[in-house]
């Protein structure tokens, strides 16, 4: 065998930990007291012993490469033509807006290639299609747990385990995390990756609108596109919104802020939608029967009221 020290490795700029049993080098030859070792180290271009010639890759060359593995916040992407593993280092992944909680092997993106002293990096990175691995289920409604190395923690009503709001998500959504605070709430979709389950389409304020679904016992239901299960209009919070549930009726759309308790979904800061008076709206039920004999009015007449009574 020909022994490559360490010592004539560094002096060669090479690492062994980016070394693979099969891997083809040059150097010089020499002989000692304890047998022949190499000096003057470089790597050929030929790949692992199979005789394929390896593509020259100069610096700033723009590639594809798909991701390999991931370790400690780093990936590392296979390029056709090129012996070794390209990292991707972690500053290179923040600083091109690419959280790798959301990256999964088999991924395919696109970088400028790199040498360094330790083998070639990425730099401006870009993903060079969506992840098919990404599945959104629904939209629901977060409150914001902690906060660690601008990335955020969800906790989600019926959802085990923390929901990350990505780097990336929340850049993509215009959300600064700097500006949250514990306990805040946010709606967004709801994603499943290799990882678990990570926000998109964040919406840091929670102004939804939703319809009245049904009354019950002094408490309205409202649904709203996209959330499941019903929203509840609580007395109190009507109350406080100068609104009085007796005077309202199934169909109404209201604006209101969504939060999130112990038993689900409910609405704060609520406001009647305003609409534009239609022909085929239902009648308000006033306990009398509608006469036979009242005119029709077309949705674009405008017509005179009389204020008939205040309380």
């Amino acid at each position: 065998d020909i022994f490559l020290g360490a010592r004539s490795l560094v002096d060669s700029g090479l690492d062994i930990g980016t070394l693979r049993e099969g891997d083809s080098l040059t150097f010089e030859l020499s002989k000692g007291p304890k047998g022949y070792h190499g000096s003057s180290i470089r790597r050929t271009p030929t790949g692992r012993g199979s005789g394929q010639r390896t593509s020259q890759v100069r610096s700033g060359q723009k590639a594809t490469g798909t991701l390999k593995k991931i370790r400690d916040g780093i990936g590392f992407c296979h390029v056709e033509g090129v012996a070794d593993d390209v990292l991707l280092g972690s500053r290179s992944l923040s600083s091109s807006g690419i959280d790798v909680a959301t990256l999964a092997v088999g991924d395919t993106l696109s970088f400028e290639m790199a040498m360094g002293p330790k083998g070639y990096h990425a730099n401006n990175i870009e993903r060079a299609w969506a992840p098919v691995h990404e599945q959104v289920s629904e939209r629901v409604v977060g409150t914001l747990k902690k906060k660690s190395n601008d990335r955020g923690f969800c906790s989600v009503e019926g959802i085990e385990g923390d929901v990350l709001l990505g780097e990336r998500s929340l850049m993509e959504s215009g959300v600064n995390l700097d500006t949250m605070q514990i306990g805040d709430t946010m709606v967004f979709d709801l994603a499943t990756g290799p990882k678990g389950y990570h926000a998109t389409n964040i919406q840091q304020d929670c102004l939804v609108t939703g319809t009245l679904k049904k009354i019950s016992n002094g408490k309205g239901f409202c649904s709203v596109e996209g959330i499941a299960g019903d929203v509840l209009l609580g007395e109190r919070c009507l109350a406080e919104s100068g609104l009085d549930l007796s005077t309202l009726q199934l169909g109404d759309t209201f604006d209101f802020q969504l939060a999130t308790g112990p038993k689900g979904y409910h609405a704060t800061s609520i406001q009647l939608a305003v609409q534009a008076p239609s022909s085929h709206a239902p009648a308000r039920h006033s306990g009398k029967p509608p006469s036979s004999h009242a005119p029709a009015r077309h949705s674009s007449q405008q017509t005179i009221g009389v204020v008939k009574k205040i309380g």
